[in-house]
């Protein structure tokens, strides 16, 4: 009996993954919360369930941890749709169960926004009654005789006739004085006469209406709908009945074991403007405020009671109700919702858009109500002072809160630096994030690719990073090491609590480099050295420290822990290693780094020591010789991409500028190989392979044996086990970004129709960026064979022209072998 008990016992403390799993075990084998989330968009019912499989079977492939779905329309968004995939249809369930069953096969979370769209909650279920309102109103001047009047109410106030909806809410009479004291105030409800004292009067008719908010900015066909009451439970348990529940509903039909694919849904950042009115406001401000609401409503109509400083104090009751109720009604009770059936409210407590009459988001309120849900910021990656000015304020607010994760829709991105991006730069932008204390990504965006053997295919609209199958990086396999180094971070970062980083007034970290950026995160762990069932706790420290400047350097960074031996992980290799410079003088531990440009790592300090160190010495390498290897290169290209199959370089010149068109438009991955000699190898050196500059990233084989998959600087990688005396022979396959196909495309005839030549405003200044594809050819759709021999590209949305400059691309060098 002792023995089941203690077996029960081992169990249930196993189950927990701080308990299974030491910080080693994380970080080599990153479990799946720790892994980056897609952000999934479906474009207006363009979705296939062949597309679905394509899709997640490269996400999977690419360790990715699951998807964060959005179902995606309007005019802004794409030129093309499929009605017959409209939203409720049994064919949309069909692929929403394909796509969450998908998941579920291949080990992928599943998540969805609460509506279609990004914002907010919105459907066409959703009658006038049960959506956001405003309040209205109609006044009349009346000159009263002192006698008793007949039909002195105003009529009623104007409304949107598309709803025909309207509910009184009083009637008012005051003094036409400018200032009017509350005692002053005559409430008229549900009086038609009524005997006025002499004197003019105005006698207004309070009402309220919807606000005629609705989601169809964003939302795909079949999906529009009045946005619902956020101050209202009974308006957000309307909603969630005809929405939400229809998406729990599909996804328990897909997986018998719901929810442990179907895991989360998101409030997306608060797009829907304000509002002013429910019908429950006069009751909630009487409980909440302690006064009766009615005769201060002419304030609410821009007039003044009592003073402008009483009227004032009127209004931020008002206010702090409505915002009070927005925080409980809807983001409260959607997470309660969620949570009875078993999932998690993924939200970001912030508006975007102005909200009148008052701004009804209080993030730290709404934050403090959910905390066992997923608090979400977001960054952008152009323009650089989107998301990112928020971030801080947003990650210090979970912080207070406690919060051991904090999500990110992260690398969102305007029309005008598109297709740019690689592995490298999206890299330093994770890494600002997570010294930031972000530590759970989504990445921003994949759109679902519903066309076969075309790349890279659907994008979302013209907005975001293109996190696609499709890019030519991923197609390289450098998205997979990017992914498993955000992975390896964020299996780290996730590990116990905050505890200060670089911004801190009383840092537990000093750095020589004013520059360095660092987070720190301590871990406690039950230990057992002699297999008993005495535990003891270990504390781990972990300090993410991070580079943020285009070159390397070496720095002495004194941490405030002592008696603990520091170790180096590294989070691009998986490399974990004692770090041999640092010494302790009991209270800290100094310790010398070098740190290669733009490069993150980790020490971690968790193993007891009562070594004191080493006298510090910066660490450095001795170069005994230096080979450049200049010459001939052959350069090899693929097939079907109007490029030749092989030339000869006399030196090494970026692939834009040559004179061949087919290689100067040339996008995907392009292979250098060339004979380098070593008359003597020197057994007790080490050779390192330096490439110089790459555009983009680039893959080293000696001998026919890989060596390394270089994707961000600096470009080496250790070649002694490979190489031999006598001839080796090199290969250095180069891949760079898709830009310059686009445009080469474009000297070409057009066999896709798109709508007006960049006609569309895309930013602040009103300035322009490309086209919407007008309709799908029928090429496309039945995947045929494509009319233009020479076009090589499909998107929806097309960026460049064919004057658009070309990016540097390819091996660009200098390449030189260097011994240490």
């Amino acid at each position: 009996m002792k023995k089941k008990i203690l077996l029960s016992i081992l169990a249930i403390l196993f189950t927990f993954k701080g308990y299974s799993q030491s910080l080693e075990e994380v970080f080599l084998n990153p479990p799946q919360d720790a892994r980056p989330l897609m952000i999934w968009q479906w474009m207006d019912g363009l979705v296939t369930q062949d597309g679905i499989t394509r899709d997640l079977e490269a996400y999977a492939e690419a360790k990715l941890g699951g998807v964060q779905q959005f179902l995606v329309g309007g005019p802004e968004q794409g030129g093309v749709r499929d009605t017959t995939n409209a939203i409720g249809t049994e064919r949309w369930r069909l692929l929403m169960r394909h796509a969450i069953s998908e998941c579920r096969r291949l080990g992928l979370s599943f998540g969805t926004h609460n509506c279609p769209g990004w914002s907010s909650s919105g459907f066409p279920t959703v009658e006038p009654a049960y959506s956001m309102q405003q309040l209205v109103w109609k006044s009349d001047t009346i000159v009263a005789s002192g006698k008793k009047a007949m039909n002195i109410v105003p009529k009623r106030p104007d409304i949107d006739l598309l709803y025909d909806y309207y509910c009184d809410i009083s009637v008012l009479a005051m003094p036409t004085d400018s200032i009017v004291k509350w005692e002053d105030v005559i409430d008229l409800t549900g009086i038609e006469n009524y005997r006025l004292p002499k004197g003019s009067w105005l006698v207004i008719r309070f009402g309220h209406t919807t606000n005629g908010k609705t989601n169809g900015a964003t939302a795909p066909y079949g999906g529009v709908g009045l946005e619902c009451d956020k101050m209202s439970r009974e308006a957000v348990l309307h909603y969630w009945q005809t929405y939400p529940q229809m998406l729990i509903d599909i996804a328990q039909e897909a997986t018998p074991d719901f929810p442990h694919t179907f895991q989360r849904i998101e409030i997306d950042s608060y797009e829907a403007g304000g509002q002013s009115w429910t019908a429950r406001m006069p009751d909630e401000f009487l409980r909440r405020r302690g006064y009766d609401l009615t005769k201060w409503l002419p304030v609410l109509a821009g007039y003044t009671v009592e003073s402008k400083e009483r009227s004032k104090q009127f209004f931020d009751d008002f206010a702090k109700t409505g915002t009070e109720l927005f925080t409980e009604n809807y983001y409260g009770y959607m997470a309660e919702l969620a949570h009875q059936s078993g999932l998690r409210l993924l939200y970001q407590p912030y508006g975007t858009n102005s909200s009148k009459p008052f701004n009804p988001i209080n993030t730290e309120a709404i934050a403090k109500l959910l905390p066992n849900d997923y608090f979400c910021t977001e960054f952008w990656t152009k323009p650089t002072n989107w998301g990112w000015p928020s971030v801080p304020r947003h990650t210090q607010t979970a912080h207070r809160l406690g919060f051991q994760r904090i999500f990110a829709e992260g690398f969102t991105h305007w029309p005008f630096d598109a297709w740019q991006e690689d592995p490298a730069s999206q890299k330093i932008l994770a890494d600002s994030a997570f010294c930031l204390g972000v530590n759970s990504l989504m990445l921003h965006a994949g759109a679902q690719n519903p066309w076969k053997n075309v790349v890279p295919g659907m994008t979302f609209g013209k907005w975001g990073s293109w996190w696609t199958p499709g890019q030519t990086w991923w197609r390289s396999g450098a998205a997979k090491l990017l992914f498993q180094y955000m992975s390896r971070c964020q299996a780290l970062l996730q590990q116990g609590r905050w505890i200060d980083d670089f911004r801190s007034s009383q840092p537990s970290l000093r750095a020589d480099t004013p520059s360095l950026q660092w987070t720190h995160r301590r871990k406690s762990f039950p230990s057992s050295s002699d297999g008993s069932l005495q535990t003891r706790e270990q504390i781990s420290d972990i300090y993410f420290i991070s580079n943020p400047v285009d070159s390397a350097f070496v720095t002495t960074i004194t941490i405030a822990v002592a008696d603990k031996l520091p170790e180096l992980w590294l989070p691009d290799t998986g490399e974990q290693m004692e770090i041999s410079n640092w010494q302790t003088d009991g209270d800290s531990t100094r310790i010398a780094l070098h740190l290669d440009e733009n490069q993150s790592v980790f020490v971690i300090l968790q193993k007891p020591t009562t070594n004191k160190g080493n006298a510090i010495k910066l660490p450095v390498l001795t170069r005994t010789d230096i080979q450049t290897i200049g010459g001939l290169w052959t350069l090899q290209f693929p097939d079907g991409w109007d490029a030749p199959e092989s030339v000869t370089l006399d030196s090494l010149i970026p692939w834009n500028e040559h004179h061949d068109v087919g290689i100067r438009y040339f996008s995907g991955t392009a292979t250098y190989s060339k004979t380098i000699h070593f008359k003597h190898i020197d057994k007790s050196a080490r050779y390192v392979l330096d490439l110089g500059m790459v555009k983009n990233t680039a893959q080293v084989t000696l001998n026919g044996k890989s060596v390394a998959h270089l994707w961000k600087k600096p470009f080496r990688c250790d070649i002694t086990p490979y190489i031999k005396k006598g001839d080796n022979h090199l290969e250095i396959s180069v891949t760079n970004l898709w830009p310059n196909r686009m445009i080469g495309d474009e000297q070409y005839e057009d066999d896709i129709e798109w709508e007006d030549p960049f006609a569309y405003n895309h930013a602040p200044g009103k300035p322009v960026a490309g086209q919407f594809m007008k309709r799908i050819p029928e090429w496309l759709s039945e995947g045929k064979p494509r009319p233009s021999q020479h076009r090589k590209t499909v998107v929806s949305f097309k960026f460049f022209h064919k004057d658009s400059p070309l990016l540097t691309s390819g091996l660009l060098g200098p390449v030189v072998i260097e011994t240490f």
